[in-house]
């Protein structure tokens, strides 16, 4: 579990960065290199792609940090969660220990793919403009972006079920994704409270509430 938070930690850190400085390269991040790549674990592959899809969204949305704290979160968490099949005592979020696979089965190739399979769909889901590069990026790692599995014996089953049931509890988890929430304007993340903010995006009013940079809407 430290793993994991330590994970997410430097994975918010380096978004962070990448979409405040920018890079002036093909991609929208700084990509690890090839060789790089080979000494390093499957989660942090994942997170140079989440990274890159990441600022790909912002390219095309703007900058939206509460609602990028959530996707890097769900993308995170659907793969803890199909780590834990693997592991002697972790439990899923969702599922808990009910997926734990017997011993014999805790290699890391199953691990990878676990992973991997929860996070292309946990991604798909918060980033569905991004489903051709995850598509692609899915096939560079060896795997098949088309296989739907929902044995719970097999990593990319356990990858896919995992992924759904975070998906299900999140697609009306308040932050209104999906843009169906009463009292919305219809449109993803749109707002449905009314909220006023007391901080216009000129001057600060409150130092201890939001403030506003600029009209969404």
């Amino acid at each position: 579990m430290d793993f994991f938070k330590r994970l997410f930690f430097v994975f918010i850190m380096s978004i962070s960065s990448t979409l405040i400085f920018g890079q002036e390269t093909s991609s929208l991040h700084q990509q690890l290199e090839i060789k790089v790549k080979d000494q390093v674990s499957m989660a942090y592959k994942w997170m140079d792609i989440a990274e890159e899809a990441t600022a790909r969204n912002v390219d095309k949305f703007q900058a939206r940090p509460t609602v990028l704290s959530r996707t890097l979160a769900i993308f995170a968490t659907a793969m803890f969660d199909a780590w834990s099949a693997y592991d002697d005592r972790a439990v899923g979020t969702q599922l808990g220990g009910t997926l734990r696979r017997p011993k014999a089965e805790r290699t890391l190739k199953n691990k990878e793919k676990a992973i991997s399979y929860a996070a292309y769909y946990a991604l798909s889901f918060v980033y569905p403009e991004s489903i051709d590069y995850l598509n692609e990026q899915m096939k560079i790692l060896g795997f098949n972006p088309k296989l739907l599995s929902k044995d719970k014996t097999k990593p990319e089953g356990i990858g896919y079920i995992v992924a759904n049931a975070l998906i299900e509890y999140r697609k009306n988890d308040g932050a209104n994704q999906l843009g169906n929430e009463v009292g919305g304007s219809g449109k993803p993340y749109s707002d449905y409270t009314y909220y006023q903010p007391v901080n216009p995006a000129d001057k600060i009013v409150d130092p201890d509430r939001w403030q506003r940079y600029r009209d969404w809407e």
